[in-house]
């Protein structure tokens, strides 16, 4: 886990901040188009593409050897991926769990 690992890898304040905050950024700026993409293309297709690119992205940041633009590149893309994890799953729940049963689904 990068959040974890980013103490060693940096020597600066700076540049620790500005890796753990592309996460966020890429987070924050998909979470909208995530949820549209959710409606228009179902969310189990959404939620299966999402999960494999943010564990390819993952994967892939192993490999960057330290770069910090490719690493900041794929944790951008992390956080893009994992924004469609909520919108894909509420757009399942509101397809696939009857009206009545929707808040019981949420609570566990």
């Amino acid at each position: 886990n990068v959040s974890v690992a980013i103490g060693a890898m940096f020597s600066s304040d700076a540049a620790e901040g500005r890796m753990l905050a592309a996460f966020y950024c890429g987070y924050f700026a998909f979470q909208t188009p995530a949820g549209w993409l959710a409606s228009r293309f179902g969310g189990s297709r959404v939620l299966t593409a999402a999960v494999a690119v943010w564990s390819l992205a993952s994967a892939a940041s192993c490999f960057t050897r330290g770069a910090f633009a490719a690493l900041f590149a794929l944790r951008v893309l992390v956080g893009c991926a994992e924004a469609c994890c909520y919108p894909s799953m509420a757009q399942l729940v509101s397809v696939w769990i009857p009206t009545s049963e929707r808040s019981s689904s949420w609570a566990f």
